[in-house]
């Protein structure tokens, strides 16, 4: 009640008015804070995407061409897995190791967990399924350098199984795009793919072409990861930017209603204040 009175006896009637508008603007105060929270914590964890695509193309290039690993510091928490790649003794064992590092750095920069379809399979495909049919073509072409038939088919069931899986993962970034920028960028590349893949496979019938079909669909492979890799990048930094964009836009809209709110509130406190003053006087008059 002290409050009430005081309220009553002691605010003007513009500082009531103002005391109502600042009422009403405190939860829409606390939901625009939510708001710009939940915004930028969806920025930082696409630039995390972002750093980890840029350390895989490092990772990649020294999974396939040989050569040192980076260190990332651990902010991917990989260092367990590119320690393993640095221990590695073999090529066979190197590519193993960098195919699991690879799959580190998507696990610790939030890739695995992209919340979006086109750039989630685009991920998928250069974290999982390309990784696997490089690694699949490379253990096939060491099967046949021995007599096992029986690895030699579970080989080249393998690598049929992951390119299968590979280009369902391109197809599905493709389709799944909304701008159709990733058609444009993967399409060509995944036809290619599948077409070496084939010749890889249909190679087996004459062994002695064999390595050759299958060194090719590496170099395939090599050239859509790269390309798949340049398009996860360009995916996450346009959210990054939309997402930019549309808070500066709905900050900027609520910037605007709110001052136009409270230039509304002041010239209606001051033309009510101005009649009521001039019922005053008119009374006294009186």
């Amino acid at each position: 009640m002290s409050l009430l009175k005081f309220i009553h006896t002691r605010l003007g009637f513009g500082s009531r008015l103002l005391l109502i508008c600042v009422l009403f603007l405190a939860p829409i105060a606390l939901l625009m804070t939510l708001f710009v929270n939940d915004v930028m914590a969806q920025v930082q964890f696409s630039d995390l995407e972002i750093d980890g695509a840029h350390y895989l193309q490092q990772v990649w290039g020294a999974t396939t061409a040989g050569g040192r690993v980076a260190d990332a510091g651990g902010r991917f928490k990989e260092r367990q897995a590119a320690q393993a790649v640095a221990n590695a003794n073999g090529a066979a064992a190197r590519l193993d190791a960098g195919v699991s590092l690879i799959g580190a750095v998507a696990d610790g920069s939030n890739l695995t967990l992209d919340p979006d379809l086109d750039s989630f399979y685009t991920q998928d495909a250069v974290t999982v399924r390309l990784p696997a049919v490089y690694e699949a073509a490379a253990q096939l072409r060491d099967a046949l350098s021995g007599t096992d038939a029986a690895a030699i088919a579970r080989d080249a069931d393998h690598l049929s199984t992951a390119a299968a899986q590979a280009q369902a993962s391109l197809t599905s970034a493709i389709k799944d795009n909304a701008d159709g920028h990733t058609r444009s960028a993967l399409d060509a590349g995944t036809k290619a793919l599948a077409a070496a893949s084939d010749a890889a496979t249909a190679s087996l019938a004459t062994p002695a072409l064999a390595p050759a079909a299958l060194t090719a669909l590496q170099a395939r492979v090599g050239e859509s990861w790269v390309a798949s890799n340049s398009e996860l990048s360009r995916l996450l930094k346009a959210r990054v930017s939309r997402l930019t964009n549309e808070l500066l836009l709905n900050l900027g809209m609520v910037g605007v209603a709110l001052v136009a709110a409270g230039g509304l509130a002041f010239a209606i406190s001051r033309a009510l204040a101005t009649r009521i003053k001039a019922l005053i006087h008119a009374m006294e008059r009186l």
